[in-house]
């Protein structure tokens, strides 16, 4: 899975496409499991996710959905602007 999340990067960057918005949403919640320690199997553990699915959620493939990014910011104990609004916690 892990190539698989590399190629699509690579291919993002070869074509030099700006991140969607789910890519974006994604990018922020791996960015808030990184500081709070946690791994995409914990985060796939707390909203009841396959490993795969959680993947897909946090490369931008599919978007999650609003009560997950909802439990995810209750869960890491953040607002969840942080999460929806991308670039919105990089100032603190």
């Amino acid at each position: 899975m892990k190539c698989l999340l590399l190629s699509a990067v690579a291919y993002k960057i070869d074509n030099m496409q700006p991140p969607t918005y789910a890519e974006a949403v994604a990018a922020e919640v791996r960015a808030e499991l990184g500081r709070n320690r946690k791994k995409a199997t914990d985060l796939a553990k707390h909203l009841n996710l396959s490993p795969q699915t959680a993947l897909r959620r946090l490369s931008g493939e599919s978007p999650f959905y609003a009560h997950e990014l909802s439990e995810i910011a209750t869960w890491l104990d953040i607002e969840l602007d942080r999460l929806v609004k991308p670039n919105a916690g990089s100032a603190a």
